[in-house]
């Protein structure tokens, strides 16, 4: 994506190209867990090895990437992210850049991995060392089109609507932050979403407890 220099139409661009992101994620979140129950694969509870698992066999299969149409983008794992002279700021877990943007090294968007259970320790995780690498004054993790993601994998049965509305709690409450900052479905993304000063964040949730050990 060149880019326009009317910003409303690279923010209409950036985000229908985060909709693309988002169907490539859930798709290849689905197929893992259908090959995963159909071959009684189970995997460990540690979110490394579950999203290198989905990294490994679906994001980066040429031959699952063909079958989806995802062609366009490129999932690169454990990336060092936001560089200073003193080194890396972050290592983010998963990097995606479009290939028409491969000689614009600044553009690209970022996914963090964090697990959820349906208890408070991992829900203030999620903020705590997840979205705030995003939002911090001094984030560990760039934001070039002011959108980047969030992905938990779900490794219990839980009610994940319920459980957003604990992760709100825990955004009002600890971080005090306003509706806009809240998460909110958006049924034409199939996602959640959150709005910030200076990056809008998309939550996507994957149901992975029926193959986590």
């Amino acid at each position: 994506m060149p880019g326009f220099l009317d910003k409303s139409i690279n923010s209409e661009l950036s985000t229908d190209i985060a909709q693309g992101i988002i169907k490539a994620v859930f798709s290849c979140c689905y197929m893992m867990k259908k090959d995963c129950n159909d071959n009684h694969f189970f995997i460990a509870n540690k979110e490394e090895r579950i999203r290198d698992y989905l990294f490994k066999n679906y994001l980066n299969n040429n031959e699952i990437r063909k079958l989806l149409g995802i062609n366009l983008f490129l999932f690169i794992p454990e990336v060092p992210e936001n560089y200073t002279d003193k080194g890396a700021i972050g290592r983010c877990d998963l990097k995606v850049i479009m290939n028409n943007n491969f000689q614009y090294t600044e553009r690209y968007f970022i996914i963090e991995c964090k697990r959820l259970d349906g208890h408070r320790i991992l829900n203030k995780e999620y903020i705590k060392n997840g979205m705030q690498r995003f939002l911090e004054d001094n984030p560990k993790y760039s934001s070039y089109y002011k959108i980047n993601f969030m992905l938990g994998f779900l490794v219990k049965k839980i009610n994940n609507s319920k459980n957003v509305n604990a992760i709100n709690d825990i955004l009002t409450d600890d971080y005090h932050m306003n509706n806009k900052a809240l998460l909110h479905f958006k049924k034409n993304i199939s996602s959640y979403h959150s709005q910030h000063p200076n990056v809008e964040l998309f939550h996507m949730f994957a149901n992975c407890a029926s193959f986590i050990k």
